[in-house]
């Protein structure tokens, strides 16, 4: 992962690399076998996450290989952190501060 403005290198045998918008969940504590009702109580926050695919090496579109997706310096993170507390419930319509 790189911070806001890294740089992502293209691997020198790659033609085909684009990025994806995604939604990172930061996970604020240890967590193993959290029961479903109390997930979001590990829950950080969000940010925005700039995902890079190497789909030269795409064996399936609809599920990437592990080589498509996870790449040293391949996913730029930033610039904003998002409390969870500011948020609220992302499951409902009504998410954002009370």
């Amino acid at each position: 992962m790189l911070g806001h403005f890294g740089f992502t290198r293209r691997p020198a045998d790659v033609k085909f690399m684009h990025y994806e918008c995604e939604l990172a969940v930061i996970i604020g504590r240890p967590a193993e076998r959290v029961r479903r009702a109390r997930a979001f109580e590990h829950v950080a926050g969000y940010c925005i996450a700039n995902d890079y695919a190497i789909r030269d090496y795409l064996e399936n579109w609809y599920r990437p290989n592990l080589r498509v997706k996870n790449r040293d310096g391949a996913t730029v993170l930033g610039p904003w952190f998002v409390d969870a507390a500011d948020v609220g419930d992302p499951q409902t319509s009504d998410c954002g501060p009370s």
